[in-house]
């Protein structure tokens, strides 16, 4: 079909146009530093904000770098603490605690053998008065010795509250006691200086005292003391 006299008039028509302006598009997009037309990016803006970035990042760089030498230092610190040494079988003890009248008392475990619970007593004639009597131990008979006496304390009762029964190899004797109150193991070194209160009369048979005025007993003394050998009659 022919074209009319004004599509003519402008060379190649509706393509024609579409070419030249094509052309000046391409022509403001080619470089947009030297573009004389209006830009519609902010050059300025960016390379503003890229050196904002580039700021931000050096100071950030700066300040993890004194965090990570202020952790380092702290952990440094922390390594060169020696830690707490385990204390050797041989620098501690084991005590159990007991009461007589208001004094609290201690002996260390490994001269305990059992501990009873209100044994009948049966008197002793002719025994000394710290001698609280004799009782049935599973067909043994066994003395049972009032140290309050001896120690300055006031008597117990006929009928004690508790007997520990001491002995290494094998039952000795046993002791009575208003309460037992617990097993703990201390360090050696906490038993302090003999008590004076006991010094006048029989300095041997303590040990120390805890800073909880504990008086620690000295069993093996206790135990060997001549004091204590009594013939006992057969039940």
């Amino acid at each position: 079909m022919p074209l009319g006299p004004d599509a003519s008039a402008f060379g190649s028509g509706w393509f024609g146009l579409n070419r030249f302006h094509c052309a000046d598009l391409s022509q403001r997009d080619i470089d947009p530093l030297t573009d004389t037309h209006e830009s519609r990016f902010d050059w300025s803006l960016a390379r503003s904000r890229v050196q904002t970035l580039s700021d931000s990042l050096e100071h950030g760089a700066a300040v993890s770098a004194k965090a990570s030498q202020v952790i380092l230092e702290e952990r440094a610190r922390r390594y060169a603490v020696a830690p707490e040494r385990s204390l050797l079988a041989s620098e501690q003890i084991e005590l159990l605690t007991f009461r007589l009248a208001d004094e609290h008392y201690a002996i260390e475990s490994r001269f305990v053998r059992e501990v009873l619970r209100s044994p009948e007593l049966t008197p002793l004639p002719g025994a000394p008065p710290f001698v609280s009597g004799v009782t049935n131990l599973r067909g043994e008979i066994l003395a049972v010795i009032d140290l309050g006496q001896p120690l300055g304390c006031p008597s117990i009762p006929a009928t004690p509250a508790w007997v520990i029964v001491l002995g290494l190899k094998s039952v000795e004797m046993g002791i009575v006691s208003d309460a037992v109150v617990e097993v703990t193991a201390v360090r050696t070194d906490s038993v302090l200086a003999r008590a004076r209160a006991a010094r006048e009369t029989h300095p041997t048979w303590i040990r120390g005292v805890t800073s909880k005025a504990v008086v620690v007993l000295e069993g093996q003394a206790v135990l060997d003391d001549p004091l204590f050998h009594i013939d006992q009659p057969e039940m």
